[in-house]
């Protein structure tokens, strides 16, 4: 009775496992690099003392990269057939290390080949799309500057110090 029970597990395990879907896991890291906008712009070094916590930020950041946006980017590039945003998030993952700066992003795909290029492409629209919200917001921080510069002139300021050395930063 034991050896049947015993066998019988034995095959009924093996049956299962061989009617499982082979997936295959590949992985990519981003590093992490902290930049403060405003000390960027002026030179000068951010002296409020207010520095962001860096769990914090790679935490926002893996959220950042699995966001449908993102993900819409992987899979425009990756053209795989039968592959939405949606289904790709479910098989992705990005985590923050716990002890370094650095985002691993993870896929898994049913071909080894697709697992590692999802998981390329992800990291490097991940990055594409961190560019453009940086970019975006340097435009504004500009638009806004010019703005600024004009209204100062406005106020026939326009020959003064500041005037000058904020028109000299923003070329």
């Amino acid at each position: 009775m034991v050896v049947t029970t015993v066998l019988v597990t034995t095959v009924a395990a093996l049956g299962f496992s061989l009617q499982q879907e082979t997936l295959y896991s590949s992985s990519a890291q981003v590093l992490l690099k902290y930049q403060n906008l405003a000390s960027g712009l002026t030179g000068i070094s951010d002296l409020s003392g207010v520095n962001q916590d860096p769990v914090r930020v790679a935490q926002t950041q893996s959220q950042v990269a699995m966001s449908p946006p993102v993900a819409k980017r992987v899979i425009s590039r990756a053209s795989v057939p039968g592959l939405s945003a949606g289904k790709f998030l479910t098989l992705s993952t990005v985590s923050a290390s716990s002890n370094a700066d650095i985002l691993a992003f993870s896929t898994t795909h049913g071909e080894a080949a697709t697992a590692a290029l999802l998981a390329t492409l992800h990291a490097q629209e991940y990055i594409a799309y961190r560019q453009q919200l940086d970019n975006a917001a340097l435009v504004a921080a500009r638009t806004q500057l010019a703005k600024r510069i004009a209204e100062l002139r406005a106020r026939g300021l326009g020959d003064s110090e500041l005037v000058s050395k904020l028109v000299e930063d923003n070329q």
